[in-house]
């Protein structure tokens, strides 16, 4: 069967009402699905801010008032305005959740709740459609160390399917339009899933990695943000220039992640990322250059992609709330920050990194990846194997995956 047939498989499946669960690994064309069953009586979310944004949607915590914790008995109770005027007044049908693998079991079972109290309903979910979409084999759900202890007295693992709610139909795309030749996608595959050839894998991506030379072009991928932030405070300072700083401004109400921070420093001769599309401007997001000029409203960017030189001015980002009107639910801005899109680009950490396409990247695995997909994700961010280069090579303990996971994955169709 051509994936073709398995993506309409997916729209019919999703638009036969069920609850859903739709995976795969990034570029399989998952997005297009989602894209294709959303009318006005959905609502799109997501766990984080920046996911949020990236899918035009709000984040589940402010949607349906997820605690930052533990979730108590009465929040099962707790019924936002926001969440009776979305959902209930809004006649919403489906409710879309994106990136479900940083989605912590509880906090699926207490939106399962929630809406059962909303809709006076004890039918899962109080009978609104739930789609999720994402992939387990990504880095997994924080779990706070001071809440371990009760929170897997409850749970088995952090991730959604192992919540009491989970009753999803599955379904996994497997075929990548992504630009990388097959030998490489079976090489990431098998380090995603941990399978019987992940050490060959192992020592193929160790082989084929460029030497590693300490230069101003690499963009190193950290395990800890920790690193990440020392490294580029320490290149950062090597620079004997002055220094420009540009402030964010917020229009209305923005209380989501931001992509970048609220004071950006930069000195003419720091490497840098650009962290927005702009295609008149000539730079996309994940761009990373070198600045050569400081204006008080723009920063000019030498582009290692295209040796181009581009003005990069302030951009906006917008967050998104839902309301009733006589047409039916309709998305409107709630609030948008604007900033300077550019981070320094000498580190990032490889939770960061998540859904981003790099170049140039060198991977500093420290002492070794210390959590279930952590290497994965590093490795797949690039679009050639061949490109990296590995400040210490990749050893066979830091392919971690959880084995509740690999279980979860053998019943899922694809």
């Amino acid at each position: 069967m051509s994936e073709i047939d398995m993506q309409q498989i997916a729209i019919e499946r999703i638009k036969a009402g069920g609850n859903f669960f739709l995976g795969g690994k990034g570029g399989v064309g998952k997005s297009w699905v989602i894209d294709q069953v959303t009318d006005n009586r959905t609502v799109k979310c997501a766990p984080t801010g920046a996911a949020a944004i990236n899918i035009g949607g709000i984040t589940c915590h402010s949607l349906f008032g997820l605690p930052l914790s533990l979730p108590e008995e009465e929040d099962k109770y707790t019924i936002s305005k926001r969440l009776k005027s979305t959902i209930k007044e809004g006649g919403i049908t489906r409710i879309i959740l994106d990136e479900v693998s940083i989605l912590r079991a509880d906090h699926l079972d207490l939106i399962d709740s929630k809406l059962k109290v909303l809709m006076c309903n004890k039918k899962p979910f109080g009978g609104i459609q739930i789609v999720l979409v994402g992939d387990f084999y990504q880095i997994e759900p924080i779990v706070h160390w001071t809440e371990e202890h009760h929170y897997y007295e409850r749970y088995e693992s952090g991730f959604c399917f192992t919540a009491k709610s989970w009753n999803f139909d599955c379904l996994e795309l497997t075929k990548s339009y992504r630009n990388i030749d097959k030998n490489q996608l079976s090489v990431l595959e098998s380090i995603r899933t941990r399978d019987k050839w992940h050490e060959k894998a192992v020592n193929w991506v160790n082989k084929v990695a460029k030497p590693y030379v300490i230069k101003d072009s690499n963009l190193h991928l950290c395990c800890f943000n920790r690193d990440a932030d020392a490294l580029n405070s320490i290149m950062y300072k090597v620079i004997k220039a002055p220094e420009t700083k540009y402030k964010s401004y917020i229009t209305d109400q923005f209380d989501g992640a931001k992509p970048v921070k609220d004071i950006v420093k930069l000195k003419v001769g720091c490497r840098v990322l650009i962290k927005a599309n702009d295609a008149e401007a000539g730079h996309v997001n994940g761009d990373r250059g070198c600045v050569t000029e400081l204006g008080d409203k723009y920063v000019r960017v030498l582009i290692d992609r295209t040796s181009q030189d581009v003005i990069v001015s302030y951009s906006r980002w917008e967050q998104f709330d839902y309301k009733v009107s006589k047409d039916g639910l309709q998305k409107v801005v709630k609030g948008v920050y604007n900033q300077m899109p550019i981070s320094l680009g000498y580190a990032i950490s490889i939770h960061n990194s998540q859904g981003s396409t790099l170049e140039d990247v060198a991977i500093d695995f420290g002492t070794g990846c210390f959590t279930h997909g952590q290497a994965y994700v590093a490795l797949s961010r690039v679009k050639d194997l061949k490109n990296i280069s590995l400040v210490n090579e990749l050893d066979y303990d830091s392919i971690i995956c959880d084995t509740l996971v690999q279980q979860f994955y053998e019943g899922v169709d694809k």
